[in-house]
């Protein structure tokens, strides 16, 4: 057998296929014929009768085996987070199929199937947050830390019925550790001498009555960065602390409650930024210069452009005048549970709040042309109450209402600075001309765009939202083995939301409005913004009042006591709402010129008021138990069709544009399973197929040479796929458990992670894409569990991979150079960090 297997793995390796995407498979094919050839001679183990530990959910509310719940879902345990380094939302994509979130460089991206929300402060997230209960909705609160958790449960597909009706691409449900009735406590520590990473978390435990316990977890990470600033320190510098104090109170033998108080915050100086790509400019006049080379030459005179201007190449290496972010949030939440007849009545009670202050040198060059500051305050308060019927019934059943109060507060400023080199770039390496009367041109005229210096472009938005729903999902066990599922969900929503965007000088007034252009004379504030940065002021209100309803079956089948078998229909919506970063009202402003009507400006149409955005899913799906419980095997495949999608555009300058997509589909098949060979080794893994398509979308993102040429920021987009599909995605781990003498234990876990190509960008452009890749990480740990300790070595993309997890355009350079170049968002190359605990 192991000849038949060494001979398997040779004609693999002899396939001379070229393809990323056979390459990916062929490694898989030979891990699984590895995972054979080690079942084989693991034949003696098998016969042990070994079964896997179950792994319990609460993901419907209640705690159920994975296996026995009809949804694709991927669960990881807190002591997997750690151990792997898994230190926020973000690491999780490498081991849930179908899932990526990613930092930009003014927000968040967070996607399941092919579908996210894009980068919009307006939007509520595709991908609905959970933390015990409590809906953490905004994009900014993804950024935050892991802190002693019991689990993260990723469910895939909507869930608009048990979850609230924005999770229409899937939901994460984030449990933290309770309080414990016994004593325990905890000290851990990892280093990291790379990138200056050093973690440490402590746990305390235990009762303080016989009725009252409690728990305080606290964590702080510091990071020195892996991307070199050439003019300053490595970045991003990240200085994070979350303290969390539980209460667990045992009113009676059948009412209890949890106090849970959390604090955080979680700064950053610099980011993983760097231009990624300059190409020679398409503008004759600009004779094949591209937008280093146009920035490096205003190294004359007051301006001192540094040389670092002109790195222009992936090498984890960036140039910037300095960025930061700080951030802080707050959370209460009061849950209780009371039982009654084998009823559970629960009630989550919650306040959270966060703000942050960000400065962005949104150039993303060490060229002084412009910053973006911007600021949110973000309030909520939450009331659940929900009632879970008895299991074991004939007719099972969850029931609840939900209540939800929110405020807004956003604020941002495109802000020129009073040394900016932009004036000088626009007014003295420019050949941008403007069509006179009768077709003459004329260039700027001289010191029209030094008015720019000292000058910001504010916005202000606030918005107000109140949620009311109600819900109802019913299980009828028809037989022993078959079951339907019924549910839907009632909500109402209103909103209102202002945004101004306005002028303002050095000192904070306001600068008068004036759209007066005389060739070679003067221009006007407002006609130099909206001619060259498509800016229009604006001050807009609007109020939206919404009833949906969203309905979901389920149908079951118990195969045998070891497959399960499910088909799903669900439709789900989110919400609509108002565009936050638009740099123009919803129509096309024509700034007037008095002189002649051949000078007017027109600033293409900006956005407001978007809306819902829907989903219709069938999900089919398995679970299967395998080897008398050794081995468990899970596949599930779905189609879902998405109407009027919500997409962020970028308007090519400096804007983002909110608008609905007409139709998308996007279609999938996700495999995971674990196989416990022996004792001690169990092996698992994932792998997912995506398929995305726009069906009718006509105003997509234009990639830069499109907009150069076609004179358009708006393209065609239907037939395109999306931001962050890979054809296939997935990964392996083998963990190996052994006793080296009566007290030590070593534990060796290794993760093969994989992914084929992939586009980072909003545009999908084809010059930015993201090869396939294959990232190796491991952990060797030593430990005495009697003693309580436990020393392990991690590393993380020991393949040392260089990726990129999101880009797009360069700001300003396409449209007014015409050089086309991008900026990208790099993650971390290998590390190795030592990794300390004990338990007391």
């Amino acid at each position: 057998m192991n000849d038949n297997i060494h001979q398997s793995l040779q004609a693999i390796e002899n396939n001379n296929s070229n393809t990323y995407g056979e390459k990916a498979m062929k490694s898989v094919f030979k891990l699984c014929a590895l995972a054979t050839a080690v079942a084989a001679v693991s034949h003696s183990a098998l016969a042990q009768n070994l079964v896997l530990e179950e792994v319990l959910v609460t993901s419907q509310y209640r705690a159920e085996s994975l296996q026995d719940v009809p949804v694709s879902v991927s669960a990881l345990s807190g002591d997997k987070m750690n151990e792997a380094g898994l230190m926020k939302i973000e690491d999780l994509q490498a081991y849930v199929p179908n899932f990526t979130m990613s930092e930009t460089g003014i927000g968040t991206n967070i996607y399941i199937r092919g579908i996210g929300s894009g980068i919009n402060q307006g939007f509520e997230q595709s991908v609905g947050m959970y933390v015990d209960g409590t809906y953490y909705g905004r994009a900014q609160l993804s950024r935050a830390p892991f802190l002693d958790l019991a689990r993260v449960e990723v469910l895939r597909g909507p869930q608009n019925i048990l979850y609230g009706k924005n999770s229409i691409a899937g939901a994460l449900s984030v449990i933290t550790n309770k309080p414990t009735k016994e004593f325990e406590a905890s000290v851990s520590g990892t280093y990291e001498p790379e990138f200056g990473e050093q973690i440490f978390d402590g746990v305390v435990s235990g009762p303080i009555t016989d009725d009252i316990s409690a728990r305080l977890a606290y964590r702080n990470r510091q990071l020195d960065g892996y991307v070199k600033n050439i003019d300053g320190d490595d970045e991003p510098n990240r200085d994070e602390e979350t303290v969390r104090l539980s209460l667990a109170w045992d009113i009676t033998n059948d009412l209890d409650a949890v106090l849970k108080f959390e604090h955080g915050s979680f700064d950053v100086k610099g980011r993983q930024i760097e231009i990624a790509g300059d190409e020679a400019s398409l503008n004759p006049a600009l004779a094949g210069a591209n937008w280093s080379d146009i920035l490096y030459s205003l190294n004359a005179g007051t301006d001192t452009v540094p040389n670092s201007v002109r790195d222009i190449s992936q090498n984890a290496k960036r140039s910037s005048n300095g960025d930061f972010s700080e951030n802080t949030t707050d959370n209460v939440t009061l849950t209780f549970n009371y039982s009654v007849n084998d009823y559970t009545l629960t009630s989550i009670t919650s306040h959270l709040e966060y703000d942050y202050d960000e400065l962005c040198d949104c150039d993303f060059t060490s060229a002084d042309l412009f910053f973006v500051r911007s600021k949110e305050e973000f309030k909520q308060f939450s009331q659940e109450f929900r009632i879970v019927s008895p299991v074991g019934e004939t007719i099972e059943w969850i029931a609840g209402v939900y209540y939800q109060d929110s405020s807004l507060d956003f604020e941002d400023a495109f802000m020129v600075t009073p040394d900016s080199d932009l004036p000088n770039l626009l007014e003295g390496i420019l050949p941008t001309a403007f069509s006179a009367d009768g077709g003459a041109t004329t260039v700027y005229n001289t010191g029209a765009a030094q008015q720019l210096r000292g000058i910001s472009v504010p916005r202000y938005f606030d918005q107000d939202t109140e949620v009311i729903s109600t819900f109802l999902q019913g299980t009828w066990n028809i037989e022993s083995n078959v079951r339907l599922t019924l549910g839907g969900r009632y909500s109402y929503e209103e909103k209102e939301a202002t945004r101004v965007l306005t002028v303002k000088d050095s000192d904070g007034n306001t600068v008068p409005y004036d759209e007066l252009f005389i060739p070679n004379t003067s221009m006007g504030i407002d006609y130099l913004l909206g001619a060259v940065f498509k800016v229009a002021r604006n001050d807009l209100a609007g109020k939206r009042e919404v009833e949906k309803f969203a309905p979901l079956v389920t149908f079951e089948v118990d195969i045998s006591d070891d497959v399960l078998s499910y088909a799903t229909w669900t439709r789900g919506f989110k919400s609509g709402g108002y565009d936050v970063r638009s740099n123009a009202p919803p129509q096309a402003t024509t700034i007037v010129n008095p002189i002649s009507s051949a000078l007017d400006v027109v600033v293409p149409t900006g956005a407001f008021e978007y809306a819902e955005e829907e989903a219709e899913t069938l999900e089919i799906g398995f679970k299967t138990s395998l080897a008398d419980g050794a081995a468990e095997l899970n596949v599930a495949y779905f189609y879902t069709q998405y109407d009027d999608l919500q997409v962020s555009i970028y308007d090519g300058v400096l804007g983002f544009n909110v608008g609905n997509a007409a139709e998308a589909v996007s279609q999938g098949l996700e495999l995971d399973g674990r196989w416990r060979l022996s004792e001690a080794l169990t092996l698992s893994g994932s792998l997912a197929w995506l398929d995305f398509e726009f069906k009718d979308y006509l105003n997509g993102q234009c990639t830069q040479r499109e907009r150069i040429i076609g004179g358009s920021s708006e393209c065609d987009f239907s037939g395109n796929s999306n931001q962050y599909v890979a054809d296939w995605s997935g990964a392996l781990a083998a963990d190996y458990v052994i006793d080296v003498s009566d007290r030590l234990q070593l534990r060796t876990t290794i993760d093969v992670l994989f992914t084929t190509d992939y586009n980072p960008s909003q545009n999908v452009d084809p010059n930015i894409e993201q090869d396939g890749y294959q990232k190796l990480n491991a952990r060797v740990a030593l430990g005495d569990n009697e003693a309580g300790w436990e020393v392990a070595l991690v590393g993380k993309n020991l393949t040392d991979e260089e990726t990129i997890s999101y880009a797009n355009d360069t700001p300003l350079a396409a449209n007014l150079t015409q050089s086309i170049g991008y900026y990208t968002l790099v993650d971390p190359g290998r590390t190795i960090a030592i990794q300390g605990q004990y338990r007391f």
